[in-house]
């Protein structure tokens, strides 16, 4: 525990500490309802630009991102608990800053908020995430829909998930393990829940230097290759989305 006042930026390793604070959180929860909803705070140290370590005078540190707070109320409790800690130094004496019920509420949700960032980072950390997808693997850990959107939201604010960036890897490795015309890989993009413009894009990039009827025409040699006739070839090409006239060309 630290009686410190500090706002400085410290590169910290927060992976282990990060994994407690569910348990922490949940011991908070605990107190909260034996403390008449309050929470009272001896200290507050930024690790990271908006993130912020929560020493409480009562229990385990936790942590906390300004965004979910809401970056200007948590600047104006950063301000009252300053005025609290030089006031109380001044004094000699231990600084208790306790905060309202409300400000203890907020403050419990944006670290149960930050929970859920840490694990939609693992998973993009592994692999490009879809918005709708993160949000069915968030929802399927059992965090609240109102903090995954939160979540999903500052994640898309800074970057780290792109709908954009998803579409184009996944076209990437569809592409090469399948042949289908544009327009079936436009139809999974949508069932995907992606949008329609950027869908379109990422259709673009992918095809800026691919013949759509070079893919047809390998897809069709396949075909004969395995001594497919003609009209199980012609089914075959339409549900992958080429249109019947090509197909007849080609054949």
């Amino acid at each position: 525990m630290t009686h410190e006042w500090s706002k400085e930026k410290n590169t910290v390793d927060l992976v282990h500490e990060s994994d407690s604070n569910l348990a922490n959180v949940s011991i908070l929860e605990e107190q909260l309802e034996d403390s008449k909803n309050t929470i009272c705070i001896q200290g507050i140290k930024q690790v990271l630009s908006g993130l912020y370590k929560i020493h409480p005078t009562a229990g385990p540190v936790f942590f906390v991102r300004d965004w979910y707070f809401g970056i200007e109320n948590f600047e104006k409790l950063l301000e009252e608990f300053e005025t609290v800690f030089f006031e109380d130094r001044e004094k000699g004496e231990k600084t208790s800053f306790c905060l309202t019920e409300e400000q203890s509420l907020l403050l419990l949700d944006a670290s149960e908020a930050y929970l859920a960032e840490r694990y939609a980072m693992g998973l993009l950390n592994r692999s490009e995430q879809s918005r709708f997808l993160l949000f069915q693997k968030l929802l399927k850990k059992k965090f609240r829909i109102s903090y995954i959107n939160e979540v999903l939201d500052f994640l898309e604010y800074e970057g780290h998930l792109s709908d954009l960036r998803f579409s184009e890897a996944w076209l990437r490795q569809r592409m090469r393990s399948k042949k289908e015309s544009r327009t079936k890989l436009y139809q999974e993009l949508l069932s995907r829940s992606i949008s329609s413009q950027t869908a379109k894009q990422a259709l673009d990039t992918a095809f800026e230097d691919v013949d759509e009827e070079e893919i047809l025409r390998d897809l069709i040699d396949s075909y004969i290759s395995k001594g497919f006739d003609r009209d199980k070839i012609i089914k075959k090409c339409m549900y992958y989305g080429f249109p019947l006239k090509v197909i007849n060309t080609l054949l």
